[in-house]
């Protein structure tokens, strides 16, 4: 259900949308474990004893990011707040979480093409195999070369190089 793409393009939401914020929170103790209970979206009294809790810190986050290729994404997690540590612990969190989440993700991906590329395996080797099969079947149609015949050989070994890489 989720493409290396999609993982890219929700980045900001899956760091520091509503849900996270919360979550966070809940996990440095700013909040109660019990503030939030529901699934999907935040409810508005959830959103609002959010907002409440990191008031209390001037707490905020932000995300960027800094490189996008397909070798490499830099991504910048900043947390601001009236204290540091309370900026670094919710950093920390963040940022942890959402590692967390996204290995599991792209552990799913990449669980569900296992079966991809194992029957593309299989398709590969016995393609593999009929070649093979093709270029022993004429091997088998060059009688002997006679080794005092250099000529012939080398002609007999170019056509089975050029058979072998068409």
């Amino acid at each position: 259900p989720y493409s290396f793409g999609q993982l890219k393009s929700s980045i900001s939401l899956d760091m520091t949308g509503s849900r996270a914020l919360a979550r966070a929170a809940v996990e440095i103790g700013i909040l109660p474990p019990d503030a939030i209970t529901s699934e999907g979206a935040l409810s508005n009294d959830e959103l609002r004893r959010m907002d409440v809790a990191l008031a209390q810190y001037d707490l905020g986050a932000s995300v960027s990011m800094l490189q996008n290729s397909t070798s490499l994404d830099v991504i910048e997690l900043r947390c601001d707040a009236n204290d540091p540590a309370m900026a670094r612990r919710f950093a920390v969190v963040l940022r942890d979480r959402y590692m967390e989440e996204t290995s599991e993700r792209i552990s799913v991906i990449l669980s569900r093409t296992k079966e991809f590329f194992a029957s593309q395996v299989a398709n590969y080797r016995g393609m593999a195999d009929q070649t093979n099969q093709k270029l022993k079947d004429k091997f088998a149609a060059f009688p002997g070369v006679d080794p005092t015949d250099p000529s012939s050989a080398g002609d007999r070994l170019e056509a089975l190089q050029i058979e072998q890489s068409r």
